[in-house]
């Protein structure tokens, strides 16, 4: 992937799913609250490139002030319904997400499953700290599947714990191989580049759900 920072300070970056676009980040000293309206003093900022890394540069704030910097925000999904049920980041400030879609054409990239299997599948996404996409994947098999949580550890590794009633859910290396009742749940845990570890249904001959996970 190129990466490249305009005149403006903005950044650009071509990936094999698009050009990622992020304007020159929005800084300021929070000014306080005037008859309800949030007032703040904008402070001069730019990304710059050092390397194969982007920073960005602050000029002319006072050092004696809360500084706000706002890097990045971006949508995520496709043209179905997507849902975010988990968040966290990692120790190099990469931010991961987690969720449900019933879209068809969410941005995918370098992850163990690359179209949707079911009515919905669940899915996570990595982006570094700067904003650009990593990885993403959806996970899930023929039937309603749901990442409700989502955790990272020091190496990287991502684990979703989350329920399914797809009765082919990818299952690796796995506790329990088949589902066991209506609905289950499952956990998944994925190295740091997005490869699968291992992945098992959990549960019994009712509903179980996994919502959180540590």
């Amino acid at each position: 992937a190129s990466l490249l920072v305009d005149e403006n300070g903005s950044s650009h970056m071509d990936t094999p799913i698009g050009t990622i676009d992020n304007t020159a980040p929005v800084s300021y000293h929070p000014a306080g609250t005037t008859n309800g309206t949030i007032s703040n003093d904008l402070v001069h900022s730019v990304y710059r490139l050092q390397g194969h890394d982007v920073t960005f540069d602050v000029t002319g704030y006072d050092a004696t002030r809360q500084l706000v910097i706002d890097t990045w925000a971006t949508y995520n999904g496709g043209s179905d319904a997507d849902f975010v049920h988990g968040i966290t980041s990692d120790a190099h400030g990469n931010v991961i997400i987690a969720g449900e879609t019933t879209s068809m054409n969410i941005p995918v990239n370098a992850g163990v499953q690359s179209t949707s299997a079911g009515s919905a599948d669940a899915f996570v996404v990595v982006m570094s700290e700067a904003g650009y996409l990593l990885w993403a994947t959806y996970y899930g098999g023929n039937g309603y599947d749901a990442a409700r949580s989502v955790h990272t550890n020091g190496n990287g590794n991502v684990v979703l714990a989350g329920h399914t009633d797809s009765d082919n859910f990818p299952v690796f290396a796995a506790v329990q191989y088949v589902r066991a009742g209506s609905e289950d749940a499952f956990v998944v845990k994925l190295n740091a580049i997005g490869a699968r570890t291992w992945a098992t249904y959990h549960g019994g001959d009712h509903q179980d759900q996994a919502l959180d996970v540590a």
